[in-house]
């Protein structure tokens, strides 16, 4: 008699950030021209995450909207840096409209990044412009 194995969950492929980013932004270019604002992802093509895309990508769009929603007329940058097996993604802006909603934001957000092992931090709020810093493991997912 033939054995049938259980199908495995098919391990999680590096996937770009670049693109991750790419497909978030595009979901929020209404909101983007409606607050006068234009994002500019800076992550180099080929910059490769094992990390569970799906919970990036939720991240993701949780980090970009709050952060349009407390801005104005202004470019914001996206970019990250690989150290080791850890990413530095930085997202700065430099005309926060209301940097108490942005901080609240970010703290709704936290626990998400925890669920991904890393930390998202204001690292700088300096006259109206901000610097978010969200940090994580390049890790594949445990599934």
């Amino acid at each position: 008699m033939p054995t049938h194995e259980m199908p495995q969950p098919a391990k999680e492929a590096e996937a770009t950030l670049r693109k991750l980013v790419d497909r978030v932004l595009s979901g929020y270019q209404s909101i983007i021209a409606l607050h006068g604002c234009s994002l500019v992802n800076e992550i180099p093509d080929g910059f490769t995450v094992m990390a569970d895309r799906n919970l990036l990508s939720a991240l993701l769009e949780e980090l970009v909207e709050v952060v349009v929603r407390c801005s104005r007329n202004t470019i914001i940058r996206i970019t990250a840096k690989a150290y080791h097996d850890v990413i530095l993604l930085h997202v700065k802006e430099s005309d926060t409209e209301n940097s108490y909603a942005l901080l609240a934001g970010l703290q709704r957000i936290q626990p998400l990044a925890e669920q991904l092992g890393g930390f998202l931090d204001l690292t700088s709020a300096r006259l109206r412009s901000s610097t978010i810093a969200f940090s994580f493991p390049n890790l594949p997912s445990a599934a």
